[in-house]
């Protein structure tokens, strides 16, 4: 199973995905992305889970670019 981070300013109500380089960070493993989302602290996060392959056409992310995070 995939996750990907929703990320949103403190005080901001708008939801964003957790980008770098411009592309959607996509994890492997939870505890990754746990770890990942630990450091940031001005933000508000959520884990959102990704049942099919980030690039399967039922995928939340289908057609955006992704880059993989180890």
């Amino acid at each position: 199973m995939f996750y990907y981070i929703k990320i949103r300013k403190k005080g901001k109500l708008n939801w964003k995905a957790a980008r770098k380089e411009g592309k959607i960070l996509v994890f492997n493993r939870y505890e990754t992305a746990k770890r990942y989302t630990n450091s940031l602290n001005d933000y508000v996060c959520t884990l959102a889970p990704l049942i099919y392959h980030p690039s399967h056409k039922k995928s939340a992310i289908y057609g955006k670019k992704y880059i993989k995070f180890e």
